[in-house]
């Protein structure tokens, strides 16, 4: 559409959002029934593996927290969640989790600040 209306400055600029080799589809959520149901909806959509990223928290460090937790499902086949500390006051703000997990096997992404 926006290359029929001759608005190539924007369509250059929506299209270098996503690199050449990602392809994004959309799956609506029929209703508010929280994150869990809304991965549960992309499910059939799925070929190999799934990566929700919630953008509420910038992580900056030397390798991608990302890439460090795909290298991570990638040797131990298993799902991976990223984590942090929060204040107990702030809790209500965040998805909370409760660990029961021998501390050994934590990799906490290389974080610089």
């Amino acid at each position: 559409m926006l290359e029929a209306q001759g608005k190539s400055d924007l369509l250059n600029q929506v299209r270098s959002v996503l690199p050449s080799y990602a392809s994004c589809i959309y799956i609506r959520q029929a209703a508010p029934l929280g994150l869990g149901h809304a991965v549960l909806c992309a499910q059939p959509a799925l070929v190999r593996s799934l990566l929700v990223h919630l953008a509420d928290d910038l992580i900056k460090s030397e390798v991608a927290c990302l890439r460090q937790m795909a290298d991570v499902y990638e040797s131990k086949r298993a799902s991976v969640l990223g984590v942090q500390v929060v204040p107990r006051s702030d809790t209500d703000k965040y998805g909370i989790v409760a660990v029961e997990a021998d501390k050994s096997a934590y990799e906490p992404c290389e974080q610089h600040h």
